[in-house]
C-alpha cells in the first residue's frame, strides 16, 4: 500500500508541477522551469522582429513534339524556372513552407525544386521539393493528366543580396504541364540591434 501511494502522489506531482507549463505554451511563451517556484513566462524577443513573407508563382509548359507519338520516342526532357526573388540586403530571408500542385501527361515525371545560393563564383545549391502522385484525371475538354503535389515543411535561409528561383523538370510528353508554387516564410534582419539599457 505505501508503494502504491508514492506512485499515485509522484503522479499527482508531476502533473502539478507540469500544467502551468502547459497554459504558457498554449499562449505562445516559453516557460522557464525553476524548481523552487512557478515556471516564468519569457516572450521570445526575436518574434517581433519577423516580417511575414509569402509568395505565388507558376510554370507552364506547351504543347510538347506532336499529339500524337510513335511507340518509345526519343523524348527531350523541358526545364523552366522562374524569375529571381532577391532578399533586400540586410536581412535573412526563412522559408518554413512550400505547396505545390502540379499537372502533367500520366506517362512522365515532373522534378520541383528551389534554387538558391548562386552568383558570381558561387555554385548554386538546388533544393528539391517532393511530389506526391494523387492519380490520373480526365479532365474535359484537356485530355488525360497526372496530378500531382506537396505540402512540405522546411528549413531555408537565404541571405540578404542573394536570390532564389523555382525551378521545374518534365520528362517529355506530347501534351502541357504546368505547376504553381506558395512558399511562406518570414524575413528578419541579420543582426538583431541591441535592447535598451544596453542589455
Amino acid at each position: 500500500m505505501k508503494r502504491q501511494s508514492f506512485v499515485v502522489g509522484a503522479i499527482v506531482a508531476c502533473a502539478a508541477a507540469l500544467n502551468p507549463i502547459n497554459v504558457a505554451a498554449q499562449n505562445n511563451t516559453a516557460a522557464a522551469l525553476n524548481a523552487y517556484r512557478p515556471p516564468t513566462p519569457v516572450i521570445d524577443v526575436n518574434e517581433a522582429a519577423k516580417k511575414p513573407f509569402a509568395l505565388w508563382t507558376e510554370l507552364e509548359f506547351g504543347k510538347g513534339g506532336t499529339d500524337e507519338l510513335p511507340p518509345s520516342p526519343i523524348r527531350l526532357a523541358e526545364y523552366k524556372e522562374s524569375e529571381d526573388f532577391f532578399v533586400p540586403a540586410g536581412m535573412i530571408l526563412v522559408l518554413d513552407y512550400a505547396n505545390v500542385v502540379a499537372c502533367y501527361g500520366p506517362e512522365e515525371k515532373m522534378s520541383i525544386g528551389i534554387k538558391t545560393g548562386y552568383g558570381e563564383g558561387k555554385t548554386p545549391a538546388n533544393l528539391k521539393i517532393l511530389l506526391t502522385e494523387q492519380g490520373v484525371f480526365n479532365e474535359p475538354g484537356e485530355g488525360v493528366y497526372m496530378h500531382a503535389g506537396s505540402s512540405q515543411q522546411m528549413k531555408i535561409y537565404i541571405r540578404g543580396g542573394e536570390a532564389f528561383r523555382f525551378t521545374a523538370w518534365r520528362s517529355g510528353a506530347p501534351g502541357h504541364a504546368e505547376t504553381e508554387l506558395w512558399l511562406s516564410g518570414y524575413l528578419m534582419p541579420a543582426a538583431l540591434p541591441a535592447l535598451s539599457g544596453g542589455r
